[in-house]
């Protein structure tokens, strides 16, 4: 499986619990994340030989594009890292689509706190109102 971005990531992490996330800042100070649950059929695959076949998945989020909001990193993001749960909160669990918050840290020394929810129903047309999150993507 190759993960496939926009622009050049710089750090990265997993969510919670199982790796069935993975999150990215990159050079333009764009957050980016992959649901690796999804099925195949909503990405691409190259073979590289007979018996080899990569999938090649494109971000089920990203925040590319939505630079003139304020609050969004106008320089490279440095740090990643999910927020550590308080003690005696349920933890994260894949099936029960809770959310939970991603710090992010740009070189300018902004610090962005991210809320990750899962939609209970995908839509396969995709969001007029969410246009980082990709057709039939279940989480942002």
């Amino acid at each position: 499986m190759v993960l496939l971005c926009e622009f050049l990531p710089l750090c990265c992490c997993f969510g919670p619990g199982k790796a069935s996330l993975a999150f990215a800042g990159t050079d333009d100070g764009s957050v980016v994340l992959w649901d690796l649950r999804e099925p195949l059929s909503m990405h691409r695959t190259r073979r590289i030989g007979p018996d080899v076949e990569w999938a090649l998945r494109v971000p089920t989020f990203t925040t590319a594009g939505s630079s003139s909001i304020e609050t969004h990193h106008h320089s490279p993001v440095v740090s990643i890292q999910t927020v550590a749960e308080r003690s005696g909160e349920k933890q994260y669990d894949d099936s029960s689509g809770l959310s939970y918050q991603v710090a992010t840290l740009d070189e300018s020394g902004l610090l962005n706190i991210w809320v990750v929810i899962e939609l209970s129903k995908p839509d396969p047309a995709g969001s007029e109102s969410d246009l980082g999150l990709v057709p039939g993507g279940r989480v942002k």
